[in-house]
């Protein structure tokens, strides 16, 4: 009997509220149910808007595994509001994607 290994993306879908700014955070996996290969590219869609609008400025953010260790990080530039980030576990379990903006100016 053969056994399918799955890895489960575990998207924290981020919808924050800044109290001053009014930005709103949205985090979406490229799939709709989350699971991966193990070895799989996952890839994130993060959209940043302040006001309605697309928001400027720089996107800092951590890939863990299993919700707890941190496995990479980085900083990049949103481009009209956006940035698509990747990640990938070789072993099976969860990825958690956490993302910060950095505001132009």
């Amino acid at each position: 009997m053969s056994k399918r290994l799955s890895l489960f993306s575990l998207v924290s879908i981020l919808m924050l509220q800044a109290a001053l700014g009014g930005t709103t955070i949205k985090v979406a996996p490229d799939r709709e149910s989350g699971i991966y290969d193990p070895g799989q590219t996952v890839s994130w869609t993060v959209n940043v808007q302040t006001d309605g609008k697309p928001a400027s400025g720089n996107v800092s953010w951590k890939i863990k595994r299993g919700g707890l260790e941190e496995v990479n990080k980085g900083e990049n530039p949103l481009a009209d509001g956006v940035v698509v980030l990747t990640g990938k576990r070789d072993d099976p379990g969860a990825l958690l994607l956490e993302v910060r903006h950095k505001p132009s100016g």
